[in-house]
């Protein structure tokens, strides 16, 4: 778990980004691996992101109510909207 970076859906095909590189596809949608890992510290942070909060490096505002998610080991960025801005800071940034 330690190694996912971020999981990203689109086109009907879920992504898994992991620390060495590494990109798994599956069909799984997101609310199911949202289920799976909400024991660990992911984060769902927009409809077709989830992150995991260890590696978040910086939230940039990126229009009217939306972050862009600067993640570390990746050149993958994910978006947050300002509603779960407000509920990761109040999770993770105390």
């Amino acid at each position: 778990m330690h190694d996912i970076i971020l999981i990203t859906r689109n086109e009907r095909k879920t992504t898994i980004y992991t620390t060495d590189g590494l990109t798994i596809q599956t069909n799984d949608p997101l609310h199911l691996l949202e289920q799976r890992l909400e024991k660990y510290k992911f984060f769902r942070c927009h409809k077709g992101f989830i992150i995991n909060s260890d590696m978040v490096l910086e939230l940039a505002p990126w229009g009217a109510k939306t972050y862009l998610v600067k993640l570390s080991n990746t050149t993958e960025t994910a978006l947050m909207t300002l509603e779960h801005a407000r509920e990761f800071q109040k999770r993770y940034c105390l």
